[in-house]
């Protein structure tokens, strides 16, 4: 989850910087989630079964979302 959630974190920051937007921009993003969750062995319907547990049990969100903070400061 936490390699999955910052490779979408990493796209969406580059879609950002090089100023795509719009339509365009949601196309690429699809695109590019479906390779990210590809690369993983999952599809969205996985992620986001395993978000909302996720979600219902904010502890555990936080710490994802904590090691997500450091492989992208990391990557800096």
């Amino acid at each position: 989850m936490v390699d999955i959630i910052t490779n979408m974190q990493l796209i969406d920051a580059a879609q950002k910087e090089v100023g795509i937007s719009g339509i365009l921009m949601g196309k690429m993003q699809d695109t590019n989630y479906t390779l990210i969750f590809n690369k993983f062995n999952t599809d969205f319907v996985q992620f986001d079964s395993s978000l909302k547990v996720y979600s219902a049990h904010p502890k555990l969100l936080e710490n994802i979302m904590g090691e997500v903070t450091l492989k992208l400061n990391a990557s800096k």
